[in-house]
């Protein structure tokens, strides 16, 4: 997980990179599950009337390209003439993290929504089932999709607590590995090969 300890560029150069002057904003990246494809295109427009009655700028970053993603696609053309929505395909990824940082949640069902964001101690509306039991985080605020339930979720993820959660160690790995190899203890120890009985199951030394 090197990615997550680079050196970041300021948010401000990554919204300029994008043509963005936002603030206050929150990031949509909604993928389809292939096992709900019936539901997929409402249930794109459930998420984009709620983020529409919330009033916040929401970055909109388009699915993946799994079967299923041209009924996201469709939807979104529904509010392309919102100007509280921000469309991309997709963002260069050292540029998005430093927007992730800075943004007052993200949302949807993408895995950047348990994983980097609670990093960055930044809350999630986890939407639907496609992270169905991956993480447990007072972070990630697991949300069934319907109007009344992401709008509940929303006003909540205003309130979590934003803590970092250093799930990718502190960054020194690099460092630790290069003190190991520099070492010379570790270069001196024997190297002949060794076996080691392993116990039988009923505890008893084999014969």
């Amino acid at each position: 997980m090197l990615w997550i300890h680079l050196t970041l560029p300021d948010v401000r150069e990554a919204m300029d990179h994008y043509d963005l002057d936002l603030v206050d904003y929150g990031i949509l990246i909604y993928h389809p599950v292939t096992t709900e494809l019936d539901s997929i295109e409402a249930n794109t427009h459930v998420i984009m009337e709620a983020l529409a009655a919330h009033g916040q700028d929401i970055i909109v970053i388009e699915s993946n390209n799994d079967w299923g993603s041209e009924k996201i696609r469709q939807a979104y053309a529904s509010y392309q003439s919102n100007p509280k929505f921000h469309f991309f395909p997709s963002m260069r990824f050292e540029y998005f993290l430093a927007i992730l940082r800075n943004a007052k949640f993200m949302i949807g069902n993408s895995s950047a929504g348990i994983r980097e964001a609670p990093h960055y101690g930044v809350p999630t509306i986890n939407l639907g089932t496609r992270q169905h039991n991956r993480v447990r985080s007072p972070l990630v605020l697991n949300t069934e999709i319907s109007r009344d339930a992401i709008s509940e979720s929303l006003e909540k993820a205003a309130g979590v607590e934003r803590v970092p959660e250093k799930n990718f160690g502190d960054g020194r790995s690099v460092e630790r590995f290069v003190e190991i190899l520099q070492n010379s203890e570790r270069w001196s120890a024997h190297i002949q090969k060794q076996f080691v009985d392993r116990p039988s199951q009923d505890g008893k030394e084999k014969k």
